[in-house]
């Protein structure tokens, strides 16, 4: 009878083990988890900032626009009513 009590604490200890190695096994998996969350999280600064930079040659390209069009007003009035 003596012996049952020893069973049951190496039953108990191995169990205890067990369950050790899955929540190492969890904790890595969340590890990973982690670190691929935080490549994406890269990935999407990356793509802010290309719209960001896209979004700015946009309104450069509009400003480029409007004074080649103010230049081309500016001589047409120019060419019809001279410089003064």
């Amino acid at each position: 009878m003596a012996e049952a009590p020893v069973f049951i604490r190496g039953l108990v200890s191995y169990q205890l083990s067990a369950i050790s190695y899955q929540l190492s096994a969890i904790s890595y998996q969340l590890s990973a988890i982690s670190y691929q969350l935080s490549a994406i999280s890269y990935q999407l600064s990356a793509i802010s900032y290309q719209l960001s930079a896209n979004a700015l040659q946009m309104v450069l390209l509009e400003v480029l626009k409007a004074f080649g069009h103010a230049t081309r007003t500016a001589n047409s009035l120019r060419a019809r009513y001279g410089n003064g």
